[in-house]
């Protein structure tokens, strides 16, 4: 494997900002857990074709970690090299991908497009002859009609979301 220096690194604005901002609680976690277990998982790094610089893909705030405490490549098991990206594009692609996992809410929202395309359209719509509007339509009508009025929600102890908001709203008046 290749030497690469820590101060040869390069944060490449656009690639940065493709990533969520940490909140100061899991900067600081993230920052206790470098300093007491060491670097669990490599910076990955890419070399820019056109300026043979290396840039940061993943792993900024580790790497701002390091350069805080001064802590050297050695100490963390190196860098992995992202050699398989040949252009920003692809950078910026594979970025968006890893986020996907990493995301905290990524769980909620992945089950309610699915359970959505379970309801809606699975066996009932043939969307390969949809044009984007008509579906647009679809998912546009199953949300605002369904999803948010009408569906049993088992949070909202059985009743449909509806429901639930107008016994809310009833209570804060007879509260009052």
């Amino acid at each position: 494997m290749a030497y690469i220096d820590i101060k040869n690194l390069k944060v490449d604005k656009e690639f940065e900002d493709l990533l969520p901002v940490l909140t100061p609680e899991e900067l600081e976690k993230l920052e206790n857990n470098i300093l007491q277990y060491g670097m669990l998982d490599p910076i990955k790094i890419w070399q820019e074709p056109d300026t043979g610089e290396w840039i940061i893909i993943d792993g900024h705030n580790r790497y701002n970690i390091l350069k805080k405490h001064k802590i050297n490549w050695h100490y963390w098991q190196d860098y992995k090299i992202m050699g398989e990206l040949e252009t920003r594009e692809d950078v910026k692609q594979w970025m968006l991908e890893q986020q996907l996992g990493r995301c905290h809410d990524n769980a909620r929202c992945e089950s309610m497009w699915a359970r959505m395309k379970e309801e809606l359209i699975y066996g009932r719509h043939d969307t390969e002859r949809m044009t984007v509007e008509e579906l647009k339509t679809l998912i546009w009508r199953y949300f605002i009609s369904y999803w948010n009025n009408r569906r049993i929600c088992s949070a909202n102890d059985g009743l449909p979301p509806m429901v639930k908001r107008q016994r809310y709203y009833g209570s804060l008046g007879s509260a009052a």
